[in-house]
């Protein structure tokens, strides 16, 4: 059962189309999961679409209908054909994880950047944000760390608790800047999540806890 949800705010940006991209995918990726979060995007889209209708249309200008008519004559985009996913990865990759990545678990680029996780980047075209693939060891208690910026968290398998609480499989943890915690990992599985972070993540004697700080 999901206890944590992203915040009503986050979700709404998400509804609109103003939650950057690394924000989007996190969101996207529990919804995918979570039947309540979902629902409640769906209501915040059709409640935008009502004031979109209730503040009515603009004029429109004479270059349109041209520009709509040649593009009528361009070739149809031939969408590419999605990769083979193996049970593993539909298992643990909700679609639009899967999507963004186009691979599957095995073919992934891990890292060992400490001594309590790997890492693998999530390509981002957006600028000011990290995402990141975490793979937390068994029993493994991250050190405290603080937030200069914000971090999202969507746990993807297994589970951790720290000061806010228990967070399992599907659960989304929101940490804002100032904010310290100190995770511990289960003892069973370990734990795989996806973290966006929009600012440096520090342990508290101001080592920097991810690998290529220099992004923001």
């Amino acid at each position: 059962m999901i206890r944590h949800h992203p915040p009503l705010e986050l979700l709404m940006e998400y509804a609109t189309g103003a939650a950057q991209q690394g924000a989007a995918l996190v969101v996207a990726t529990h919804i995918a999961r979570c039947g309540s979060c979902a629902a409640e995007v769906g209501r915040l889209e059709a409640a935008g679409g009502v004031l979109l209708h209730a503040a009515g249309t603009g004029p429109v200008g004479d270059h349109l209908l041209p520009a709509l008519l040649e593009r009528l004559d361009e070739p149809a985009l031939v969408p590419e054909p999605e990769p083979h996913f193996d049970a593993e990865t539909l298992r643990l990759f909700p679609a639009p994880l899967r999507r963004h990545l186009g691979c599957n678990l095995a073919e992934l680029d891990w890292r060992r950047t400490t001594g309590f996780f790997e890492e693998v980047v999530v390509g981002l075209s957006s600028q000011g944000e990290k995402a990141l693939l975490l793979k937390l060891q068994p029993g493994c208690p991250v050190p405290p760390h603080s937030h200069i910026g914000h971090e999202l968290i969507l746990v993807l398998d297994g589970g951790y608790s720290d000061e806010y609480g228990r967070y399992n499989r599907g659960d989304f943890g929101t940490l804002c800047p100032g904010e310290v915690h100190n995770p511990i990992v289960d003892d069973d599985n370990g734990c795989f999540c996806l973290v966006v972070v929009d600012g440096p993540v520090k342990l508290l004697d101001g080592t920097d806890i991810i690998s290529d700080p220099s992004w923001i």
